[in-house]
This record gives structure tokens, sequence and C-alpha cells, in this order.
């Protein structure tokens, strides 16, 4: 071609020969003319060559991108790039194939460079797709938008525009963009599968099925139709579908995509079964879920994600079936071997902890849940419970008031035309208010939930805790009317009906308790609740032995320089409801300068507690020499929450005075009271009694104590005491034992109570308490008296309590002083 090129004819050059000068001219002229077009057409013809090139290895990087080689197609067009660089096509391809190969910020920093009004739709829509992919969203609509403006009929560019408006929450818009395709294309697979994607967008993922349905209808095997119903599927809680639709189309999910799937469909069924309502021992449907994950983990390798994942859901399964300790040992077995499992099953640790009164346990658990999902409000709460547990109650009421004050009192729902109350704060208040009725602050605890009250009357939670306070303060009537309020509203409440029996056995109503823990039992008998109610029937069905010993000196010998007094019980489990028998030893003993005395006695008596009434009478006599038959009998009656009356009456009574005895001296005793007690925080009582010994002798009494509250911490308390005692005696000064003519006491004084800890019903409290008064005697004037004591009660578990301590006293008789020490303990066994 390039000799054709500088080829010239011989005739021509024959023609064009001159003879002349000026033909001579002429001729050269021609030929350098002749010579510059060679060397144009030359030119002309190359680049022709090279453009053609050029377009050559830029087909064959389309063709490799389009067969999924981006790199070497990205390599193709970077060497050409290197020589044509500002080239539009070469950089449109590169834009198209780098968002093809999902480098979406190489390709937009490139789109940088173009003129938005003037790019092809095809690039716009690629560069659009780019700026969806990294949620750039109003980026891409701002592209597809272009697109559809220079060509409004491309529908890829209109879908695109759709699509970007869902990603961002302009559902009404997308929706808008779609219905301007031509209803001829309006039931393209493209349109359906687009109007699916904006279907799930908005979370509406029953119509977005029945678009994937429409298509699969005439296109069984469409892939992504497929794909988006199983996942569709999958968001409506329908994972055994999806699994299903998975199954039957091989390869559509990736194993791993199964496997979720599977393990999906089985945590479903376990979570369903949780939330059935009403569930009742044995939890059937908890534990048909719990087989169907064991059989799977059966087949599992242990450490796939798979096996964890139900490893995780059978710990919540099991805390849910109340089979606690299984759920514990699975826990412990997954922290063993170092793994790190979510936070909800570490919240379900915790409770299976706390049911088994491991409340340090369940923390640390707790804690590392709080970790993993500081805003979950359920993990606030068990730690609240936890802490309670571990008597830290300080830290646990911090914490109720906590979640009360980051919680707004009103919320409104999304599309709700007015704000209610906000019922999750609702609850924390409830929380809070019950943790101090825990902590011993009563009186603030009933005001906070009776607060609640006013605002929320139909607040069923609310309405039994405030029941329950009434009860911690002792009050016997005023928790019924709130337990019936409850339960008229939900007969199903469990901790209203609990709460209830228990009132009832305290109330000694014990036939209706017995009902209703025989109702809950078979249901519930692994709950909380149900098995404190269980535990406070079975001390009531219980034997009982009571003792109490009481030891000391003194430096006079009014009374003995040397005393000790032994009072053991020992009662029978209750027989018909409401009467208990038991046996009495009482052991009396005094040293006088002059020789010593015992009393030694026997009974046998029969106790009746029904309702308000309490009545106990006993037979008794000497023990070792047998005769002076006696008898002994108390009988008391609760009027109201906060007034009760009773009396006793005693035949050779228990309180003659060692001097009488030992002069055969006997004595009858009669005497009633009234008490008050109007909380925790005050009561009252007062008394009369009338002694008579058979030596003549009348003895009147009037008595009367008093206690107050003075503070009230969490573990300190400090009580105001207060007692006086007025005596008489018809024959006073002319006895052989001490009996004054007349005589008054009074004292006053503080009792500091600390508890140095607590643990469910195991409890340690030290007591100690100073009293300082006058006794006035006639004939001897008056002087002081005073009385130091200090005590130590271990509540070792809800069966066994103990007690012991020591006091120091100054006593006066007959105008004498007297110094006395004395120890005492007291054992109280249920068995």
């Amino acid at each position: 071609m390039l000799a054709r090129l500088w080829y010239v004819p011989d005739i021509f050059m024959r023609v064009m020969t001159p003879h002349s000068e000026r033909g001579t001219t002429l001729i050269r002229a021609l030929r350098s003319a002749a010579v510059c077009c060679g060397v144009a057409t030359i030119c002309m013809v190359l680049a022709a060559s090279a453009h053609a090139g050029v377009r050559e290895r830029q087909d064959e990087a389309a063709y490799l991108a389009r067969g999924g080689d981006y790199d070497g197609a990205l390599a193709i067009l970077a060497d050409l790039r290197m020589d044509y660089p500002n080239d539009p096509a070469l950089r449109n391809d590169e834009i198209a194939i780098l968002a093809w190969a999902g480098e979406n910020d190489e390709a937009l920093k490139l789109a940088d460079q173009l003129e938005i009004s003037t790019t092809p739709a095809w690039v716009a829509n690629a560069v659009g797709k780019a700026a969806r992919n990294t949620r750039q969203f109003d980026a891409a609509i701002k592209w597809y938008r272009a697109a559809t403006t220079n060509d409004p009929l491309n529908l890829d560019s209109r879908l695109g525009l759709a699509m970007a408006l869902a990603d961002a929450d302009r559902a009404a818009d997308a929706r808008a963009e779609l219905k301007k395709i031509p209803p001829a294309e309006q039931n393209s697979t493209a349109v359906l599968l687009t109007s699916a994607y904006l279907f799930q967008r908005e979370g509406m993922y029953v119509p977005a099925v029945n678009e994937y349905d429409r298509i699969l209808a005439r296109e069984p095997q469409q892939r992504e139709a497929l794909l988006g119903k199983a996942y569709a599927l999958q968001a409506l809680l329908l994972p055994g579908e999806a699994l299903n639709l998975a199954r039957a189309n091989p390869g559509l999910l990736s194993e791993t995509d199964m496997t979720r799937l599977e393990g999906d469909a089985l945590a479903l069924e376990l979570r369903s079964a949780i939330q059935q309502p009403n569930q009742v021992y044995p939890y059937p449907a908890i534990n048909t879920a719990l087989a169907h994950i064991d059989d799977r983990l059966a087949q599992e390798s242990p450490a796939t994600p798979l096996a964890m994942q139900l490893r995780h859901d059978r710990i919540v399964g099991r805390t849910e079936a109340n089979r606690t300790l299984e759920a514990i040992a699975d826990y412990e077995t997954l922290l063993a071997e170092g793994e790190e499992p979510p936070a909800y099953v570490h919240y379900a640790a915790a409770r299976s902890y706390l049911a088994r009164e491991r409340p340090q346990e369940a923390l640390q658990a707790l804690e590392t849940a709080e970790q993993l999902a500081p805003d979950d409000l359920e993990i606030q709460i068990e730690k609240f419970y936890a802490l309670i547990n571990l008597d830290r109650e300080p830290e646990a009421i911090a914490l109720a008031d906590s979640l009360v004050a980051k919680l707004d009192p009103m919320v409104q729902e999304p599309g709700a035309r007015v704000a209610v109350p906000n019922e999750t704060r609702t609850r924390a208040r409830i929380i809070a208010g019950m943790g101090r009725a825990y902590a011993d602050q009563l009186e603030e605890a009933q005001e906070m939930i009776s607060e609640l009250l006013v605002e929320a009357p139909n607040n069923l939670d609310a309405r039994y805790s405030l029941g329950n306070i009434y009860r911690y303060r002792g009050w016997k009537n005023q928790p019924l009317p709130e337990y019936n309020q409850a339960l008229t509203m939900d007969p199903t409440l469990l901790p209203a009906r609990t709460s209830y029996a228990v009132a009832r056995i305290e109330r000694q109503e014990y036939p209706q308790a017995n009902v209703e823990l025989r109702a809950l039992q078979p249901l519930y008998p692994g709950s909380k609740s149900v098995m404190d109610l269980n535990e406070e029937w079975l001390l009531y069905r219980s034997w009982q032995l009571l003792a109490d010993v009481d030891w000391g000196k003194s430096d006079g010998d009014v009374f003995g320089t040397d005393q000790h007094t032994v009072n053991v019980w020992l009662f029978t489990e209750p027989v018909a409801d409401n009467f208990r028998f038991y046996l009495r030893t009482f052991d009396d003993y005094a040293n006088f300068d002059d020789g010593s005395e015992s009393r030694r006695r026997a009974a046998a008596g029969t106790e009746y507690r029904k309702g308000a009434w309490s009545a106990r009478g006993e037979i008794n006599g000497n023990r070792t020499e047998g005769g002076d038959v006696g008898f002994a009998s108390r009988l008391d009656y609760r009027i109201n929450d906060k007034w009760a009356v009773g009396g006793a009456l005693e035949i050779d009574s228990y309180a003659t005075q060692l001097r009488a005895d030992r002069a055969d001296i006997k004595s009858n005793l009669l005497t009633t009271d009234l008490s008050y007690v109007r909380n925790e925080l005050y009561s009252a009582s007062v008394g009369i009694g009338a002694q008579d010994y058979d030596d003549g002798n009348l003895r009147l009494a009037l008595f009367g104590d008093s206690r107050l509250r003075l503070y009230n911490g969490f573990r300190y308390k400090l009580d105001g005491l207060a007692n006086f005692a007025l005596n008489s005696n018809s024959d006073g000064d002319e006895t052989v034992y001490y009996a004054p003519k007349q005589s008054v006491e009074a004292n006053l004084g503080v009792e500091n109570i600390w508890r140095q800890y607590r643990f469910y019903d195991a409890a340690l409290n030290h007591r100690v308490a100073a009293l300082a008064g006058i006794y006035d005697q006639d004939g001897y004037g008056s002087d002081v008296i005073w009385t130091l004591l200090y005590e130590i009660e271990w509540n070792i578990n809800e069966s066994v309590d103990v007690a012991a301590g020591a006091s120091q006293a100054r006593r006066v008789y007959d105008g004498s002083p007297e110094d006395q020490t004395f120890f005492n303990a007291r054992v109280d066994v249920r068995f």
C-alpha cells in the first residue's frame, strides 16, 4: 500500500515534462504537491488503522467484562487510557466496568469528570448503581433522574430511580416512578422484581411475596424471584417455608444461608413455644422444640455456626422450661470452651442462676450482657434483682431510679395521633418502688406505688405490688382487696395468686391457702414464686422446736445470786388445719444466800389458730415430784390491722417467784393487754395483771411499752424505746418474797439494729440496746436503773433461727442496788 502511494505513472510524467525553464518550474511544483498529498494520505491511513486498533481492544475489554473477567478488562482500559486519557468512550466503559466489578468508589471518583446532563443513560445508570451500593442515595437519585431525563423510555433508568428512592425511604415517590412505566411493561419481570423490592424496603413482605409469585407463575426458575421470595419468607418469620423453597431449588442459597435458615427455623419453633400464652408445666411445646434442637445438634459438629446458634437457643429454652440446672451447665460449658455468646444467652443464664439462688454468678453474666447490649431494659431489670439478692440495695435502687429518669413519661407510636403513658417507664417505677420495699423502706415504697396507681389504677403489677407492701408492713387485712382487684381483672396473674395465697397463710386461713397452692403447683412447679409459696406452706405444716434459755449472776439475792431459766416447746405438725399439739418443759433455778430453789415442770397442750383468733392451753405439773397440777392459757384476737387484744390465765403460775415456791406458796395469774401496731415504724401496748398468791397477797400491775423508729437506713436502724410498770401488793413488805407495797418503774432508751448481711432467707443481725430510768419503791425512795444489752440473731435459713446475747443491768430492790450480768440463747427450728 505504501509503495502504490509513492508511484507516479509514466504517462503523467510524460505529459507533465516541460521543454522550457517555465515548464521545468511547473513540473517541480507539481512534484512537491504530489509528495505532500502522499504524506497526508499516509497519515490518514495510519490514524484510521490506529483508531481501529483501539476500538478492537475496547471491544475486547467489554467482552472480558461481560464474561466476568473484570480485572482483565480494566487492565486493557487502563493501558488505552494512558494513550488516550480524554477519550470519552474509554472513560465511559471504564466507569461501567468499575461499577460491575464492585469498585464503586473508583467508579464514582471517575464519574466526577462527567457532565451529568450529557452523560449517556447506560453510564448514568452505572454511576447511580455505584452510588446505591455505597448508600449515597441522594447521589444515586441524581444520576438516575438525569438518565430518565435524557432517555425517558429507558427502563433500567426508571427502575434504578425507583429503587434509589426506596433506599432513601421515599416510598411514595418510588412507587410513583413505577407508575410512569408504560402499561405494556408494567407486568414485565424487571418491573415486578422492582415492585417487590419496594415492598420489602417498606417492610411489606406479604405483597412482596405476591409479586414474586406472579413472576414464578410464568417463570418457575426465575432466580431473582426465587431468591427474593426466600428472603421475604425469612423476614416474615417463616424460615421453614424459606428452607423448603431453597431445598426445592438446589443452589439457590449458599450452604451458609441454608444453615442459617435451618437454625432460624428451629429458633422460631422455640420462640413460638415460649410465647404461647399460659405456659404451664411440663411446658410441652418448649420441650418439643428443645428435643428438635437436641436432634439437630447430634448431627452437627459442635463448633459450627449452626451448632453454636442452637446451643445458645437451648440455654434460653431450658431456662424458660425451668430446666435451670441444665441451662447453667450448658452456659458454663460454653464459657469453659472460650466462647463469647451474645447478650441474650448471658441474660438467660443469669435468670437460671437467680432461680437457683446464685445471684453473684447471675450478676457476672448480666454485667457481661450489659456490655454487649447496654440499652436492653430486661438486662437492667434482672440486674436489679441480682443486686437486691446480694444485699446491695442502694445500688439496686439507684439502678431502678436511673431507668425511670431516662425514660420519657409519654410515648407516641408511629402513626398514632396522641401520646400514651410509657408502659416501660411505668414498669421501671414499680421496680423502683419495690426496691425500696425489699430494702425495708416500706413507707416510701407505699407512697411511690400508691402514686402510680392514682395515675394508672388498672395497672395489675402495681396493684398486687401494693398488696405485697401492705403484707411487709405487717398488715393482714389490707393486702386482700389489692390482690382481689388484680385477680378479678386477670385470674391467671401468677404473682398475684401466689402472694394472695401467702397472705392467706399469714391470716391463718390455711384451707384457702392450700386450695390455691394445690391449683398452682401442677401448673407452675418450677416457678420461683410458687416454690416460695410452697416453702411457706411447708413451714406451716412442720414440726417446731422452740428453746429459750437465760442464765446469769447478781451481786444481790433478792431473786438469787445464780439464776437460770429453760423453756422448751415441741409442737407437732398441724392437725385438722387449725390445731397443733405440744409438749413443754420448764426449768427455773435460783441460788440464795440461805439455799437454792428450782421448779421443774412439764406440760402438754394444744394450740388453735384460725383467722383473727389464736389460743393456747396446757396442763402442767411438777416433772420430778409429781402433783401441783396447773393450767396455763392465752387467747389473742386481731381486731384489725392495727389493734389487737389478748389475755392470759395461769393456775399455779410459771411466774410465781422461787422464794415463794420454796415456801410452798403458789399463785394464779390473770392478765389482759391491748396492742397497737401502726406499722413497722411505731408500736405500743398496755396491759393490766393480777397475781393472786395463796398466802393472801394480791399483786396488781399496770404496764406498757412503745417503740418508735428514729432512723430507718438500709442496714442500720435506730429505735426509740420506752416502758413503764406500776405494781402494788396487798401484803407489801410482809411476804417472804419480793413484794413492795407500791413501785413505779419508767425507762427510756434506744436500740440499734445492724444487719450485717442478708442472703435470701439467711440473715445476720446485731442488736445493741441501752435503757435508763427511775425505779421508785414505796418507803425506799427512787434510784437510777439501767440496762445494756447486746444480741446477735442468725437466720440460718427459712427453717432455723438462732440468737444469743448478753446484758448488764443495775436494779434496785428495797433501796439496795444490784448489778446483774445475764446471758440468753434462743433456738427456733422447724422440721
